[in-house]
């Protein structure tokens, strides 16, 4: 960026998205009057302080650089106006508050500002099969005496090493994670690897790096921790071969092929003998030099975040868990307010210093300072002879035996107050589900010990023929290594989708009647249709079965690459459909179909048969899918048979209504999908209606009251509906023409969704609205579809500020929104191009306003109406009444009372 451009005094908006920018000059600090500064998809990986300093500015947009850390100047704008870092790989405490919300970002920054430290530590990590010395090995490093036969490791354990820092540093403290190695822990163990670390592959020579797993550990962490656009985040990885010191042997292990395929994850290979501490010195002075070079390591943060974590570092060497309340009485003793130690807890479990969810009110009260206390107890669990001949069935008063068995060990042994936290602990990492067992005491499901042969129930559940008016749609979640694009297996990916799909279960109310094996399950969402979902070597296979499949199609492929891009950073998920071809293994990637048809390319080449096929026929294209215009009007021809549905159940249903219902709820969940970067700080989901019943006038008036209406996220209905109070989520506010000419668009869009969405509502919830109440709420939204379409036309005609570029094709790659981007089920839909033009309004949408009006109902209401926020399986925010907060946070599980 030229300097010159300093020059510009009197610039109030910056637009410089969707460049190549790596740094910013300072003479950016002279825009004294700089409002706006868009800075989003580049390459940036700082920002001079000066951008602090621009006391105007409101509205600064850094999403999708390479930023690790913010300047302790941009406190004023996260406060008062809006900071957005998503798309950044952002320094784990960082990205934590920032979770958090603006205001604690704020606060944070602001904190730190005034005294700061440097934090000297990094994570040191030992995997590798069992009884190939890891323990012994982590002791050795320690400088702990040799223990002949060590008793084996059990999930893991946890302990600190310390290294010399270079000259002039301080020494570094290395928080060791030893991971016990048996095949059952694999799929547990890799929810806690992470990056930048050291990572120790440890080997027995005597048994070949073959036989130990080597290559494949390292593929794991790679799988799991590996960012190749982030190298200096990366995992270190260091190979080594236990039992046999520097002066034996040396084993035999192709060193040469694991740096080819592996780069610059490979540090280095050595051999040591834990009994006689041979080679141990040359180890420890190799970890100092990779944890010295980790950009982490030394990174300043508030002095008094490093001062809580001490203080809970001490205080887990006498507690595994500590109540919430003791963890703000710990805060309070060196000065940590309840703020800030809410702040501060959040970057705890972001380290690992503990594990607490905030997130969910049946959990928060508790602050587990020991992993390793929490994973053993998970391991009896997966290690339960019971448990595995009952194919993963386990009674709460089962689980209450094994963690307080009293031929354990004592500190082994766990008091009843903890079981039900367990296992919900264990539901949040997708490990077991409550199931429904008549008759039966409380019971839940461990995913991992289901059988692995298919019941014999599913013939009849999924027989070979089509039901009339049922269409057949199938793709393929393939899931490839991001570096060579080869296909690839995931441990343990299976179980977790048991576990959050257990809410489409064939057994939902009848665990009896579920069906599932260890790669495969059935799964039933009413009038959306029927899945077979199952992992076969290219990925995972779904076949949907429907009036409309493409509805739960998508929903569970869009599950299935939502885990994968969380959880491992490595790998990719391409939705693909197969080869029409009869046994040919081929794949079509549905996006490059998509944007081939986009060109007018009719045909595209299976790659292993060769043969050509119509793109259209590959995409099962038919008619784009119907309009919001076109679905409402359908919806209210129908009306008196929903009503009869909401009574009857879906078993009666005819075809055509739920085709209709099907593809009512995916056009209502783009818009949803499309905002959800703007639900965590308030509700995103209201009607705006002008007081006057007239509507607006085309004349230039200053200020116009509106009346604002909370909507629930999950029933899809009015507040005083859900509330039984007119009054309960109502607002009139005062705006000038200016700000509902900005949020025009949103307005029109919402009351567009809301009056498709308003006579199906009640479907999902078993609920019939009153006509009366019905025929007023709609009324409302058609006032508000009328009056804002008015006022946006009259602003055009006018040349006032429309918010937004009106040159900006949506959806075009000039666009720098990414509202298309957000819009996943559109994207997997040959229809793009027309979906992008009915949501134009939506993708040149200016948040801001959006979120003005977020902070001015938290003044009049910080409860918002009674909504309360949760976070769906996908941790996207939603605000919801609490009639339904159940489904997003169940209470604690039931467990026998014990004396």
């Amino acid at each position: 960026l030229p300097d010159v451009v300093g020059n510009l005094t009197r610039l109030q908006t910056l637009s410089l998205q969707n460049n190549q920018l790596s740094d910013l000059p300072d003479v950016v600090g002279n825009l004294t009057r700089l409002q706006t500064l868009s800075l989003q998809n580049n390459q940036l990986s700082d920002l001079p302080d000066v951008v602090g300093n621009l006391t105007r500015l409101q509205t600064l947009s850094l999403q999708n650089n390479q930023l690790t850390n913010v300047p302790n100047t941009l406190a004023r704008i996260a406060h008062d106006g809006y900071l957005d870092l998503n798309g950044n790989p952002l320094y784990p405490e960082i990205s934590a508050v920032a979770e958090q919300g603006q205001g604690a970002l704020a606060h944070y920054l602001q904190v730190r500002a005034e005294d700061e430290i440097a934090l000297h530590e990094a994570k040191l990590v030992l995997v590798g099969e069992g009884e190939v010395g890891k323990s012994s090995l982590l002791a050795a490093l320690r400088g702990e005496a040799w223990v002949e036969e060590r008793v084996t490791t059990h999930g893991i354990e946890i302990k600190e090493v310390s290294v010399s820092g270079p000259a002039g540093r301080e020494e570094i403290t290395l928080k060791g994670w030893d991971f016990g190695g048996q095949p059952i822990y694999r799929s547990t163990h890799q929810l806690f690897f992470s990056a930048p670390a050291i990572y120790l592959i440890v080997w027995k020579p005597r048994e070949g790096p073959n036989q130990s797993f080597v290559q494949y550990w390292i593929e794991l962490i790679k799988r799991r921790t590996y960012d190749e656009d982030r190298p200096d985040q990366r995992p270190r990885v260091i190979v080594v071969a236990t039992h046999g010191g520097p002066k034996q042997r040396q084993p035999h292990i192709d060193e040469q092929q694991l740096r080819t395929l592996f780069g610059d994850m490979i540090e280095d290979f050595h051999q040591v003998d834990s009994k006689t501490g041979e080679g141990i010195p040359e180890l420890k002075e190799m970890i100092a030099k990779i944890a010295n070079d980790i950009p982490q390591v030394g990174r300043t943060v508030p002095a008094s975040s490093k001062h809580t974590i001490e203080r809970v570092q001490a205080r887990s060497q006498t507690d595994p868990y500590i109540s919430y309340q003791a963890y703000e009485a710990l805060c309070e003793g060196i000065q940590v307010d309840k703020a800030l130690a809410k702040l501060y807890a959040a970057i705890l479990n972001e380290l690992g210093y503990c594990i607490h969810y905030a997130d969910d009110e049946k959990l928060r009260d508790v602050m587990i300072l020991k992993a390793d206390w929490l994973t053993k107890a998970i391991s009896f669990v997966l290690e339960d002879d019971q448990t595995n001949i009952q194919n993963g069935l386990a009674t709460h008063e089962r689980l209450s035996q094994l963690w307080s068995d009293p031929a354990r060990p004592l500190e082994e042994q766990y008091v009843s107050d903890v079981h039900p936290l367990f296992l919900r602990l264990m539901e949040r990492f997708d490990l077991s589900y409550r199931v429904e067992l008549e008759g039966a005491k409380p019971t839940s499901l461990i995913a991992q010990l289901v059988p692995g042969k298919r019941p014999d129930a599913f013939d009849q559940a999924w027989p070979e023929a089509l039901a009339q008016g049922e269409t057949e749609r199938v793709q393929v979640c393939r899931i490839i290594d991001a570096h060579t694009n080869e296909s690839v297996q995931v441990d343990g990916l299976f179980y977790q989708l048991i576990v959050r799909f257990h809410r489409y279960s064939l057994g939902v109310e009848n665990y009896e009647r579920s069906i599932h094996w260890q790669n495969g399950l059935l799964l039933d969402d009413s009038y959306n249709g029927r899945a077979f979902v199952e992992q076969i070597r290219s990925g995972i296979r779904v076949t949907v079965r429907a009036a409309y499949p493409e509805r739960f199609l998508h929903d569970i492929c869009r599950d299935v690459q939502w885990l994968i891009d969380t959880m491992w950073k490595g790998l990719d998920c391409q939705i693909t459909v197969p080869c029409p071809t009869t046994e040919c293994p081929g794949l079509f990637e549905v996006e490059r179909l998509t944007i081939d048809r986009s060109k007018g390319r009719e045909e595209y080449p299976c790659r292993v048969c060769g043969e050509w096929y119509p793109i259209d026929g590959l995409l099962a294209a038919g008619p784009p899918l119907p309009t919001v215009e076109v679905l409402h009007d359908e919806v209210l021809n129908r009306l008196d048979e929903l009503n009869a549905t909401v009574k009857s159940g879906f078993q009666s249903t005819s075809m055509e209504l739920r085709r209709l219902l099907s593809q009512t709820e995916e056009r209502f969940d783009e818009l949803m999908t499309a905002l959800t970067d703007e639900a965590s700080e308030g509700p995103r989901l209201f009607s705006l209606v002008p007081v006057s019943s007239g509507g607006w006038a085309r004349d230039r008036w200053a200020t116009q009251k509106v009346r604002l209406i909370l909507w629930c996220e999950h029933s899809r209905l009015p507040v005083p509906i859900l509330s039984g109070d007119a009054s309960q989520g109502v607002y009139e506010i005062e705006q000038p023409r200016a700000w509902l000419v900005k949020i025009g668009p949103y307005a029109r869009f919402a009351a567009n969704a809301l009056s498709l969405a308003l006579p199906v509502a009640g479907v999902g919830i078993k609920l019939s609205l009153d006509d009366q109440v019905y025929q007023k709420y709609a009324n409302d939204l058609d006032l508000s579809l009328n009056s804002f379409s008015d006022l946006l036309g009259a602003a055009k005609s006018s040349g006032e500020s429309m918010g937004y570029d009106e040159s900006i094709v949506p959806g075009s790659e000039a666009d720098g929104h990414s509202g298309v981007k957000r819009l996943p089920l559109a994207s997997q839909n040959a229809y793009l191009a027309e979906s992008a033009k009915e949501y134009g309004d939506l993708n040149r949408l200016d948040g801001a306003p959006l979120r003005e009006l977020q902070v001015l109902l938290k003044k009049k209401d910080p409860g918002f109406g009674g909504l309360e926020r949760v976070q769906d399986n996908r941790r996207r925010f939603l605000w919801v009444h609490p009639e339904y907060k159940k489904i997003y946070s169940p209470d604690l599980p039931e467990f026998p009372t014990t004396v």
